[in-house]
């Protein structure tokens, strides 16, 4: 995930600030600045993003039918 997709989708997750979003998930400021130098954040990061946002069911690559036996 790059550092600018983080930016919007915590503010649509209802944090305020990249701070109180870092806060959140036990990040420093200087792992945010670092996140921002490189442009991308860490997959932990991410996932916590995808996660927090939930799944939407269309997108799931699992089916039913891969399901049964």
């Amino acid at each position: 995930m790059l550092y600018e997709d983080l930016k919007s989708s915590i503010k649509e997750l209802g944090f305020q600030t990249i701070e109180s979003f870092a806060n959140y998930v036990g990040a420093s400021m200087q792992d945010v600045i670092q996140w921002e130098e490189q442009k991308e954040i860490p997959y932990a990061i991410a996932l916590i993003v995808h996660l927090l946002q939930g799944e939407n069911p269309k997108q799931s690559h699992i089916t039913t039918n891969s399901l049964d036996m």
